[in-house]
């Protein structure tokens, strides 16, 4: 590999980690912050995943934020479906802006 392509590819992981970490983190803040949850001891306790026919469901709900009325309202779905016997995972995504198109 040469230098400039290392040197590009370090700037993009770089910039990917820069952008998780914005999009992510009011997320975890209200998470943590006004619900008290404490992300990190729910997924990793051992009674804190309930399971059915070997399959772990979990649903993600993202909120708009912002300076408008109903900040804290959820403007996506996603749920996800961890299957523990063929090691799989499935996610649904609906966002509301479809319905706006």
């Amino acid at each position: 590999m040469t230098k400039l392509l290392k040197i590009k590819l370090i700037a993009l992981i770089v910039s990917l980690l820069l952008i998780v970490f914005l999009i992510i983190k009011p997320y975890l803040d209200f998470i943590n912050k006004d619900l008290n949850i404490s992300i990190l001891k729910t997924l990793f306790s051992k009674d804190s995943l309930k399971t059915y026919d070997d399959q772990v469901n979990i649903l993600l709900l993202g909120i708009a934020g912002g300076n408008h009325d109903g900040p804290n309202l959820s403007d996506s779905i996603t749920v996800l479906n961890y299957n523990l016997k063929t090691n799989t995972l499935t996610t649904i995504f609906y966002s509301k802006r479809y319905l706006e198109q």
